[in-house]
């Protein structure tokens, strides 16, 4: 193993990324151990479910948000020594979901998370948590990438195509269903939580808009991703596209662009009044 990518990781195992990164701006863009429940700044998290510590709603720092993107991985057990993003039950918020807001947009391709994994080793119908078995990773161009978690505490990792994005959000979680031996009754509630959320990559190039990643084949049909882009832009246009069309939020069309050949990066020149407006760009086949 090459020590200096080793050490570029941030001390993730190298088996989750799925290859070397030597460059030191590669890293985990989420991370903000200073970050608060009430903060400002950012990287910041937030939810729509977070579990209070008592029933008069008294707030617990164990369970909000901001626990997911704190650097703190130990997830064995439950208490203050242990904090995590645990949201309220199914029974009580059966769609609950995190955000994370990053300080500017990143290019990345990698996530790691470690779910809260209060697990009896002996026996697993005695655990005192639960787990998600799938969700989704949805990015700031409403793309998004699939996760499926599985009962262990080690780091669980995901790779996906390369995408620019400023926000992270995990949604669509789906409770673990089983059988519980003992009893032959349906588990498919529990508390379940995320103690750490990663997300790897590196600062986008100046310029960059937010992008959608393209499926494997490049064949696209009228795909269309919502952007926020300066009044000059370059955009990288996915093979298998003709050309596409920019339109503002209200529909009118302000550019066109067709491939005369193989280009694959284009400028944009946009009227200057679009400023950092966020337009529809609409991919043609």
């Amino acid at each position: 193993m090459h020590k200096a990518s080793f050490i570029a990781l941030s001390g993730i195992a190298w088996f989750c990324i799925g290859h070397f990164q030597t460059q030191a701006a590669y890293r985990n863009v989420a991370l903000n151990s200073k970050d608060t429940h009430t903060a400002t700044a950012l990287p910041h998290a937030t939810s729509n479910s977070e579990t209070y510590w008592d029933l008069a709603d008294n707030w617990s720092t164990d369970f909000i948000a901001v626990n997911a993107i704190n650097g703190a991985r130990a997830n064995t057990s439950h208490g203050a020594a242990y904090p995590s993003w645990g949201p309220w039950m199914k029974a009580t918020n059966p769609n609950p979901w995190l955000k994370i807001e990053l300080d500017s947009l990143y290019e990345v391709d990698s996530a790691a998370f470690y779910i809260r994994a209060d697990f009896n080793l002996s026996d697993s119908t005695l655990d005192h948590d639960t787990y998600w078995s799938s969700g989704n990773m949805v990015f700031s161009d409403s793309s998004k990438a699939p996760i499926k978690f599985v009962r262990k505490s080690a780091a669980q990792c995901f790779k996906f195509p390369k995408r620019n994005t400023k926000s992270l959000m995990i949604r669509d979680l789906v409770w673990r269903s089983y059988t519980n031996p003992k009893t032959n009754v349906i588990v498919n509630d529990g508390w379940a939580g995320i103690t750490e959320l990663e997300l790897y990559g590196q600062k986008a190039p100046v310029g960059a808009l937010p992008r959608t990643a393209v499926a494997a084949s490049g064949r696209l049909s009228n795909v269309s991703a919502t952007m926020i882009v300066p009044s000059l832009s370059r955009l990288s246009v996915p093979m298998g596209v003709s050309g596409f069309d920019v339109f503002t939020m209200t529909g009118v069309k302000i550019w066109s662009f067709r491939r005369p050949s193989a280009t694959e990066i284009v400028t944009m020149r946009l009227p200057p009044w679009i400023g950092a407006q966020a337009v529809r760009i609409v991919f043609t086949k």
